[in-house]
């Protein structure tokens, strides 16, 4: 994927997000300002200053609830996704958790585990969530047609049979 593709998908899911944000209760938008809140950033400490209680959300669809949401999707931004799911998943259960890479990564060195030594994947040490979702479906793709004959396999893929 091209850098101008991938500012056009950010583009969408940040109107996405803010769509969502326009439309949803005072008090999923004020969890998120306290979830920012806990990233320590100086931007963050001012927005729940100026956001104390759910009663400070502006009402949806007005000129204040737009400014707020642009200034969350900024935070977001900076903070990335997997910061602030772990920071929901510690905000919201009293425990942080594991980022999608990281559950990416160990899922893959499990299945990787169940392949024949000959057939197993070298698994880089870095790598972003891209890549460990490839490498994690060739996984799985060898694992449910490994030692298949190909009659088998067509059978398998045959959308009339399913």
């Amino acid at each position: 994927m091209d850098d101008k593709e991938n500012k056009k998908r950010l583009r969408s899911s940040s109107e996405e997000l803010a769509e969502y944000l326009q439309q949803c209760d005072a008090d999923v938008i004020y969890a998120m300002i306290k979830i920012l809140r806990s990233r320590l950033h100086r931007a963050s400490f001012q927005l729940a200053e100026n956001y104390y209680s759910v009663d400070d959300i502006p009402a949806p669809r007005t000129t204040l609830r737009t400014e707020l949401i642009q200034e969350i999707i900024k935070l977001l931004g900076w903070y990335g996704s997997n910061a602030v799911a772990y920071t929901w998943r510690r905000f919201s259960k009293g425990k942080g958790g594991k980022s999608y890479l990281g559950i990416l990564q160990d899922v893959a060195k499990l299945f990787n585990k169940r392949l024949p030594k000959k057939d197993r994947k070298k698994l880089p040490i870095t790598a972003g969530v891209a890549d460990f979702e490839t490498i994690l479906a060739e996984i799985m793709v060898t694992l449910r047609f490994h030692k298949k004959k190909p009659e088998e396999i067509l059978q398998i893929l045959d959308p009339i049979q399913a």
